[in-house]
């Protein structure tokens, strides 16, 4: 019920799209604060999880926070990471986002982050530089991905959070874009 509870509260963000497709405007700093449309699932989730720690045999608790923390994780790769287009800014959104979903796991853990492998690996993904993005489109292999430590998502993942980024200027403010076709 904790995972439904939270899908349902973060279905504004899971059809946020243009929170994650933004386009960086001239030098646009990073975000600093939390998507709005995450803030009512982050915030209940939060008071569920409270609730868990007081009730809960202490035992117990490793195990419910791994199995809620699994569940949250595929939830927001199936109906974010690998759904949405990601401009630069909208990845570091995201990865900002996560960190205030990893902060709810603090109490509980000394590494939420490791509870959350998929989100870890598919931000990592999301901030690398295009010509690594490229790497793994022209060879998406289990070996690329392991170079790059991605070990929990399957090159399937890699490649299709690859292709959801959009084109983004670089530093010589020429368009950057990722491809799936191998370069000529």
């Amino acid at each position: 019920r904790v995972v439904a509870m939270f899908a349902h509260d973060a279905a504004p963000y899971f059809k946020a799209g243009y929170v994650f497709g933004a386009p960086c405007v001239g030098n646009e700093a990073a975000p600093t604060e939390l998507s709005d449309e995450l803030g009512l699932a982050l915030a209940r989730l939060r008071q569920t999880l409270l609730i868990l720690a007081k009730t809960l045999v202490p035992g117990l608790q490793p195990s419910i926070w791994a199995a809620l923390a699994d569940q949250i994780d595929f939830t927001l790769l199936q109906q974010v990471l690998v759904v949405h287009r990601f401009s630069t800014q909208g990845a570091l959104q995201f990865d900002l986002d996560c960190k205030f979903l990893f902060a709810l796991w603090r109490p509980h853990t000394s590494v939420p982050e490791n509870y959350f492998k998929r989100l870890k690996e598919g931000r990592t993904l999301l901030l690398l530089p295009p010509a690594v993005l490229q790497q793994v489109l022209t060879t998406p292999t289990k070996e690329t991905c392991l170079t790059l430590g991605l070990s929990k998502l399957s090159p399937a993942d890699c490649v299709a959070i690859c292709r959801r980024m959009v084109p983004s200027a670089g530093p010589d403010g020429k368009m950057i874009q990722v491809s799936d076709q191998p370069p000529q």
